[in-house]
């Protein structure tokens, strides 16, 4: 249990962000960078993401860097692994944009 985003274009996954319910900072992390509409959602409903927004590549980077901030006792390989996995997944729908494509989020929790 817990939350997963998934990256969906055309019909297709093609990438996915995982937090289990116990890690709590990890969830605040998404939830802060992902507005409530993407949380309200069922899987019929995807929502499209702008990825090459500045606004929205502000909060991810504001809200990376204060998850590193309350997690530096706890900067270990997980903490590292998840910050990795999220800038893959940014990443992904920016070069899903930049090629024109409309990527969407759909997040279960």
């Amino acid at each position: 249990m817990g939350t997963d985003i998934y990256l969906r274009c055309d019909g297709e996954d093609f990438n996915y962000l995982r937090a289990a319910i116990w890690n709590v900072s990890a969830n605040i992390l998404f939830r802060k960078i992902f507005p409530d509409k993407y949380w309200d959602g069922d899987s019929l409903s995807v929502i499209p993401y702008d990825f090459l927004s500045e606004e929205n590549n502000s909060i991810l980077e504001k809200e990376i860097k204060k998850y590193e901030n309350t997690q530096l006792e706890l900067l270990d390989d997980l903490v590292k692994l998840k910050i990795e996995s999220l800038r893959e997944f940014w990443n992904k729908g920016k070069t899903l944009q930049k090629e024109g494509k409309t990527p969407t989020v759909y997040i279960s929790w």
